[in-house]
């Protein structure tokens, strides 16, 4: 019944679109595709000194940094981010966890409880918890790598957009449209064993300072495909509203 009172489908990545295409028992409808975009000048950090933001606010230079920022919930895969920084063994690292639960049921609730306790049983783990959106590209800038380890299919990559437009090296699953914003600006691994496939990567860029750089050169370039701008001119154009 819903499916006729509408003929056009927007979608936020080709991943979405299929699925939609795949379960849906209309198949008339125009399909657009309107990819997620940041303001890419809150996330310029071109300018940025990473050690001296290290500095600042009280992490050591040498220290290889793993950044986890996202909702700490099941589907995000946080507790298979902790398994994996726990057995890559490495020297003067650390894991940074951004993020709430944002939630309101037990389970959540309780997922949430088992990740700080794993953060205070560890000195090299911890749970910043909220962080406003303009002190992000901080911890994005001063980390060695953000991890998107989402178990779900993300529709979309915003966190991967703001961690592109900041430099910094990405390691994601290979989840919905993650691989559609990302490209090749981040190492992309299977969710199937993911523990281990975080572990594997996550060593190879710790040792690999060449590696990291061109991460974060590909990341800032690929970034700019998702301006606010070509949001708004793309979202006129499939109005047909405008040149």
């Amino acid at each position: 019944t819903l499916e006729k009172t509408f003929g056009n489908i927007i979608s936020t990545s080709k991943f979405i679109e299929n699925n939609w295409e795949k379960y849906s028992r209309k198949k008339d409808y125009k399909k657009e595709i309107l990819y997620n975009c940041v303001d890419l000048l809150r996330f310029d950090t071109a300018i940025k000194d990473k050690y001296a933001l290290r500095n600042k606010l009280g992490y050591d230079n040498k220290e290889f940094i793993v950044l986890f920022c996202g909702r700490v919930v099941e589907e995000k895969g946080v507790k298979e981010l902790i398994s994996a920084f726990l057995k890559i063994n490495i020297a003067d690292s650390r894991l940074l966890i951004i993020g709430g639960h944002n939630a309101g049921s037990n389970a959540m609730l309780d997922y949430y409880s088992e990740v700080i306790d794993l953060c205070k049983g560890n000195d090299n783990i911890e749970h910043i918890g909220y962080v406003s959106n303009d002190k992000l590209k901080d911890y994005y800038t001063l980390s060695d790598v953000l991890v998107i380890p989402s178990l779900c299919e993300e529709a979309a990559g915003l966190v991967a957009i703001e961690g592109m437009a900041c430099g910094t090296p990405i390691i994601a699953t290979r989840s919905g449209g993650m691989p559609e914003y990302t490209g090749d600006a981040a190492i992309i691994v299977e969710k199937d064993d993911i523990v281990n496939n975080l572990v594997k990567q996550l060593k190879i860029l710790s040792e690999d300072n060449n590696l990291r750089e061109e991460l974060s050169a590909k990341g800032r370039e690929r970034a700019k495909l998702f301006p606010e701008e070509r949001y708004y001119f793309d979202f006129m154009k499939i109005f047909g509203i405008g040149n």
